[in-house]
């Protein structure tokens, strides 16, 4: 079993507790977190073309005209693109993996719960550390966002009423509540999958 240790770390204007445990380093879940929260309202994903507005090491004043990565040809006939780029809605996988620095190992956040399930990664109570991947059902999608502390959840939207809203911090119970209306699930919390923490694989930021 692995040794955990506890260390502390101001974010979000107080002090959360990050668990560290010697796959996933309390360095790796401190940077990944701080990129995730800077995230937090921006509904375009960031664009690998140097001198794009999108850009997040070299960013210009316009969009480029080389979206990378290119919204699919779904998504810009839904109107789900911004300045012909592609936008956060319905891509958590992508989210979380952008986050991590992690390989296109898995199509959907269903994926990776399944792959995570069949391991017997996934841990189902509510004691969610700082870091960890957390999953619900929704189609044959899937969801999956990144804790940020007292069950507090960053993660993509779903709906696309919403979608211009980008990045947001939604509470475990609010993201449970919406995943049951969705699945039409009579009782309620049933939606919640668990958590897992994230593949030591993933090198973080």
């Amino acid at each position: 079993m692995a040794v955990r240790l506890w260390c502390y770390l101001i974010f979000l204007n107080k002090t959360i507790k990050i668990t560290d445990d010697m796959n996933n380093p309390k360095s790796k879940i401190e940077n990944v977190l701080k990129w995730a929260n800077a995230q937090v309202g921006k509904y375009a994903q960031p664009c690998k073309t140097s001198g794009c507005k999108y850009n997040e090491i070299n960013s210009g004043i316009t969009p480029c005209s080389t979206p990378n990565p290119p919204p699919d040809a779904d998504d810009i006939k839904k109107g789900s693109a911004k300045d012909g780029h592609a936008v956060w809605n319905f891509y958590c996988m992508r989210f979380v993996r952008f986050a991590y620095n992690g390989p296109a190992e898995y199509a959907k956040a269903n994926d990776m719960y399944l792959a995570l399930n069949k391991k017997g990664a996934i841990k189902t109570d509510k004691n969610i550390p700082h870091g960890a991947l957390v999953f619900w059902p929704w189609e044959t999608f899937g969801h999956i966002g990144i804790c940020v502390g007292d069950n507090q959840i960053i993660h993509t939207g779903v709906n696309p009423k919403t979608k211009e809203k980008g990045i947001r911090i939604s509470s475990l119970a609010d993201i449970t509540e919406v995943m049951d209306g969705y699945n039409k699930y009579p009782n309620t919390g049933k939606s919640y999958l668990g958590w897992a923490y994230p593949p030591e694989t993933w090198p973080g930021r």
